[in-house]
């Protein structure tokens, strides 16, 4: 059994499922789009395809990575979030299209949902009161794509995959494989006793984390006269991250999103006490977070930030949990076994009647030529632009991020005053 995952690389997370599944003796490989120095993380993988090569169009570049991969022999093709052709939140431009190619050579696919790819609007409205779609927070996903595209998945796919119960209530049908840290990595540090603590926030995206409300409880807090320093982590790389991580004695990771990430993880598998929110109908009764939001932000950080005893039990707690439930050894025998159980069965195909991805090809044709008939494209067609190339796109992304960071910042400031 031959494995390829990836091409996206979230937090490593394939990179380190393949190292996984090679000290179990499968012949994995991660492999993942690059752009050289925007690769701000450094995320680790065993197979970088480099999309900021200007001597190649992105569609010489996509498909020589499939060609590549299909001459490498892989049995399965284990994607995360998207398959080799990537586009837009839309999932247009022939997302997805190369998937029936690789099924009529007779590969199976598993394909692993990691966020806002997959979850229903209409349920995380219902279901999280304090979900950033409540915000001024704009998924990039669109909703009616996302279930165009799902559909057309479910053709296809021979077994879909979430990280937690969240995201399995927009797709019951998916196994909960959940997210993987190397522990090997993450020696436990714990935490002193200090009368000033330090605080951690990394808003990688603070519309998305709640950074202003973190910002304003931090505020709030100060000028009550509690004692405690902060650092804003923004887009360093993982290794200098870690170093933070080691030195924080509060995370405060995110208010919105129902359930915590892999940086939560990092940071227990450390020891380290952690602020994050979890829908409390989903939260296990042992997770050893402060479970925070909005509405009590204020009240459970005085407490963590003043009594040392409450910072020390859930530090205590804090790596048990995560070599239970996010260890190596945990979770890639339950990746094995979702494999073995994609090859033993027969292979999933559209059945008699269904056009589900014949229905998304035509979607996705008319949105190419929606834009292609718009004034704004035959404007850039006239004066002989082209759009920004794909690491101009993600600059700016970042750029966006840190003056909402900014923003965030100075809004706190003006109000505390």
């Amino acid at each position: 059994m031959k494995v390829l995952i990836g091409p996206l690389n979230i937090a490593s997370q394939p990179y380190y499922l393949a190292q996984g599944l090679r000290k179990h003796g499968v012949d994995a490989t991660s492999i993942s789009y690059v752009r050289d120095a925007d690769n701000v993380f450094k995320y680790k993988q065993d197979w970088a395809i480099n999309i900021a090569d200007t001597s190649k169009s992105m569609s010489q570049i996509y498909s020589d990575a499939i060609k590549e991969s299909l001459d490498k022999g892989f049995d399965i093709y284990h994607f995360f979030q998207r398959s080799f052709l990537v586009s837009s939140g839309k999932q247009d431009l022939l997302t997805g299209m190369d998937i029936p190619l690789l099924k009529a050579r007779g590969k199976r696919i598993a394909y692993r949902f990691t966020g806002w790819e997959v979850i229903d609007h209409d349920i995380e409205k219902a279901q999280n009161p304090y979900s950033a779609l409540h915000e001024d927070w704009e998924c990039i996903f669109d909703q009616t794509y996302k279930k165009e595209f799902i559909q057309f998945l479910k053709g296809y796919v021979d077994e879909f995959m979430v990280v937690d119960p969240m995201m399995q209530e927009s797709i019951p049908e998916a196994k909960i494989v959940p997210r993987l840290v190397d522990m090997s990595n993450l020696e436990h540090i714990g935490i002193e006793k200090k009368k000033k603590p330090l605080v951690l926030h990394a808003p990688t995206n603070p519309e998305y984390k709640g950074t202003k409300y973190i910002l304003k409880a931090f505020d709030q807090l100060k000028s009550e006269g509690l004692d405690f320093d902060v650092k804003m982590l923004n887009m360093v790389p993982f290794e200098e991250a870690l170093e933070w991580y080691k030195k924080a004695d509060i995370i405060v990771d995110q208010i919105h999103v129902g359930w915590y990430g892999v940086l939560a993880v990092e940071c227990m598998a450390m020891g380290k006490p952690v602020a994050v929110y979890m829908r409390e109908d989903l939260a296990p009764k042992n997770v050893p977070i402060c479970n925070i939001n909005k509405d009590n932000i204020v009240e459970k950080l005085r407490t963590l930030i003043t009594d040392h005893d409450a910072r020390e039990n859930l530090a205590q707690r804090a790596r048990p949990y995560a070599l239970e439930h996010h260890d190596e050894d945990v979770i890639i025998p339950q990746l094995i076994d979702v494999y073995k159980g994609i090859m033993e069965k027969e292979p999933v195909f559209p059945q008699p009647g269904d056009y589900s991805d014949v229905e998304f090809l035509k979607l996705q044709r008319e949105h190419i030529e929606k834009r292609l008939n718009s004034r704004s494209m035959r404007d850039i067609l006239r004066s002989g632009l082209r759009y920004l190339p794909e690491p101009a796109v993600h600059r700016l992304r970042q750029y966006r991020n840190r003056l909402k960071m900014m923003e965030c910042a100075l809004r706190s400031k003006i109000n505390s005053n």
